[in-house]
């Protein structure tokens, strides 16, 4: 499945993610979604899931930007900024 993919941190945590563009193709923003932890979810189950958030997304749904929404304004300045995944001052 593309965009289907394994994190694994440092510390020895894995988990799932998502990486999908919501609408307009090429140019819209490319955006990471995580499915859950490796150990009590298994790759048949995370692949499943991942289906099910793609499909959402297909039919218009799209999580993350509704979870970014969600966020209250801050009280200070530039606490509540959210850098896209492919933002070019991103640091690698």
């Amino acid at each position: 499945m593309k965009g289907f993919g394994l994190r694994a941190e440092a510390s020895g945590t894995k988990s799932f993610n998502l990486r999908y563009r919501s609408g307009g193709g090429r140019k819209a923003p490319l955006r990471q979604m995580a499915i859950g932890r490796f150990g009590p979810l298994t790759v048949e189950q995370a692949r499943f899931e991942g289906r099910e958030k793609l499909g959402l997304v297909a039919g218009g749904a799209d999580s993350v930007h509704d979870r970014i929404a969600r966020v209250p304004p801050a009280t200070s300045p530039g606490a509540g900024k959210v850098t896209p995944f492919n933002s070019p001052s991103r640091r690698s």
